[in-house]
């Protein structure tokens, strides 16, 4: 009985995901060094996964920027604090909506450095505004509404009153 390529593949992960117990992963049995399961692109030659390839001094860095803890930057991103440990030391990737959150805040980031000023942006950013019904932007950003932080940038930006 022929089977078909996808059930093949399928078989084989389904194997790997049993035998390792983690998704996506895979274990050498030269070296012990972890390596994505990246498919069968590219050859199907397995990368070295690190901190970096998962995403880990990303965030790292952006709650750098902002000045936060862990605990308030887990927060921002709708992680627990233990998930964005993992995702700082490289150990948990940073896919779907995590990646998705993590953008959005690098992107608001970017755009409230040039209007604050990268320097101010620590303190500024839990600084409450009028503008923002006497909520400071990390609240806003904590409540989901990033909607009325682009809706400041944009009318920082045009000199448009809001």
């Amino acid at each position: 009985m022929q089977q078909s390529a996808r059930a093949q593949k399928r078989r084989i992960a389904d194997r790997v995901v049993r035998r390792e117990g983690k998704q996506g992963t895979a274990v050498p049995k030269s070296g012990g060094k972890r390596v994505a399961n990246v498919g069968f692109p590219g050859g199907g030659k397995a990368q070295p996964v690190t901190p970096a390839s998962r995403g880990g001094g990303l965030v790292q860095a952006l709650r750098g920027c902002l000045g936060l803890s862990q605990v308030e930057m887990a927060r921002l991103m709708y992680v627990s604090p233990r998930t964005l440990q993992r995702l700082e030391r490289g150990e948990s990737p940073l896919i779907d909506g995590d990646a998705a959150r993590y953008h959005e805040l690098k992107s608001l980031v970017e755009e409230l450095s040039q209007l604050i000023g990268a320097k101010d942006l620590a303190g500024w950013i839990k600084l409450p505004l009028a503008d923002l019904k006497d909520r400071s932007v990390f609240e806003t950003l904590a409540a989901g509404d990033s909607g009325r932080i682009w809706r400041m940038i944009y009318y920082l930006e045009s000199g448009t009153p809001g």
